[in-house]
């Protein structure tokens, strides 16, 4: 509809520049890490094909990257407001919005605890559990329109902790979003949110109805599983 503001969400995988990254070493040294040229330009025909106004990313290496990335293909998009904040992962992997419209409190929790230490099948048995993937908390503002008035949406963008063993983990994580989104609503009651990304769950596991619980509308509520338009791994 007229006015309406289209938002992707997008699992880039692996988005790498080619710089090496001096920080990333040993098993996580990303020198030959470099997105291929073909799923650089592939991935840049999806958006073109969406149309969107902002896109929320997972699993790009920097700011220098995405700008890298929308500069080789997406240069006439008008992406021209980029975020990308370090979200703790030792993979050097983190979360990036762009978009048409300005955006502002752009915010990381790394590390964040969550309560509770990891069972004894994890790999991390008995340590603290704390957020793999810090989300990215931006807000994008939209000018007025054609007399319509200002608008303004915060967004949360997650990536969840990967693993079929780790539902745990995924659970602690939609609870922690689920606190500071509740924050913010706490302090402005008429704020817009929306809490996307990659869950790495199925919206009737835990980690996803934890945002349903808390009150969040699922976007594809009316989905039918198997349709077309309904995929998933």
């Amino acid at each position: 509809p007229a006015g309406a503001i289209r938002l992707m969400s997008y699992n880039i995988e692996n988005l790498f520049d080619d710089k090496d990254d001096p920080k990333l070493t040993g098993r996580q040294d990303d020198k030959d890490m470099i997105k291929p040229e073909s799923h650089r330009r592939a991935a840049a025909e999806a958006v073109r094909r969406a149309q969107p106004d902002v896109i929320a990313l997972q699993e790009v290496e920097s700011l220098e990257a995405v700008l890298w990335w929308r500069d080789e293909f997406l240069k006439d998009m008008g992406y021209e407001h980029v975020v990308s904040l370090d979200s703790g992962d030792d993979r050097g992997i983190e979360n990036a919005v762009l978009s048409r419209f300005p955006l502002s409190d752009a915010k990381v929790w790394p590390d964040a605890p969550l309560g509770g230490t990891h069972p004894n099948k994890s790999e991390f048995k008995g340590q603290p559990i704390n957020f793999r993937r810090s989300p990215l908390q931006v807000t994008v503002n939209v000018p007025p329109q054609a007399g319509d008035k200002a608008y303004s949406v915060t967004l949360f963008v997650v990536h969840q902790k990967s693993g079929r063993d780790n539902g745990y983990w995924r659970e602690r994580e939609a609870a922690k979003t689920v606190e500071l989104a509740k924050e913010l609503l706490a302090s402005d009651p008429d704020r817009n949110i929306v809490i996307c990304g990659d869950m790495n769950c199925q919206a009737t596991e835990k980690p996803f109805r934890a945002y349903i619980g808390a009150g969040f509308v699922d976007a594809f509520r009316d989905r039918v599983k198997n349709e077309s338009k309904w995929v998933t791994h």
